[in-house]
């Protein structure tokens, strides 16, 4: 009879979906490949890759592709995010959320504000991004912030309406990363993404794998070749 009860809470176990258990929604693009476009990937659709997701966030990004750094991947390129109220609120329990990310633009003195769209149809004008994320600055000295070389800074978007929720946000800014949605819970505190204070090394672009292998095809010819040169000019001095 135990054990028969036993099977029987653990199918009800597996009846009820995960997320719907979840208090935060986590993006952070490391499952793409290089060069995809994420399109409705987490919105029962596929990216440009046509690769299905198992995830369903009712997420889908418009504009934007992935490239990498030697710390790992994010979404390069303007970009808006269309959400999808009744997938978040199906996961999260609730309308009351909001959104935090990191995120940078190629200039210290440039700045891009980021729009966010509401339910009701109101837009509001929210985080001013900056800082120093471009991939181009290959020294120390002569970048506009040398001492946070690729910095993108952690920001959170959240609304005095509370529970009317976003349902798209233009993301004009250079590099995207870690994105996630929480949800509002309790009286406690209100999160922010923490700043990614990268180095030269760690903040630079990592070329496609088709470049890099184009580059060891051709650093392969030219070794072939000089050894070829160094036979016949042995030959000859023979």
């Amino acid at each position: 009879m135990k054990k028969l009860i036993g099977v029987v809470a653990g199918l009800l176990l597996v009846g009820v979906p995960l997320s719907s258990m979840a208090t935060t929604i986590k993006v952070d693009f490391e499952e793409f490949a290089y060069g995809a476009s994420i399109g409705d990937y987490y919105n029962h659709g596929k990216d440009s890759l046509n690769r299905a997701s198992g995830s369903y966030y009712g997420l889908t990004f418009t504009g934007g592709t992935i490239k990498a750094t030697p710390s790992g991947l994010y979404l390069a390129g303007a970009t808006k995010l269309t959400i999808d109220p009744k997938a978040v609120r199906e996961i999260l329990g609730t309308d009351d959320y909001y959104i935090t990310f990191n995120a940078g633009v190629y200039y210290q003195q440039d700045y891009r504000t980021v729009f966010v769209t509401y339910e009701d149809g109101f837009v509001e004008p929210h985080a001013y991004i900056q800082g120093n994320a471009t991939p181009d600055c290959q020294v120390i000295y002569g970048c506009f912030n040398p001492e946070h070389m690729g910095t993108m800074g952690g920001y959170r978007i959240t609304s005095a309406y509370l529970n009317i929720p976003a349902v798209s946000i233009l993301f004009p800014t250079d590099r995207l990363d870690n994105l996630q949605i929480h949800a509002r819970t309790g009286s406690g505190p209100l999160v922010t993404a923490p700043d990614i204070k990268g180095t030269d090394e760690l903040s630079r672009d990592i070329p496609e794998p088709a470049s890099i292998a184009l580059l060891g095809i051709g650093a392969a010819a030219l070794m072939t070749r000089r050894y070829r040169n160094n036979q016949k000019a042995h030959t000859i001095s023979l």
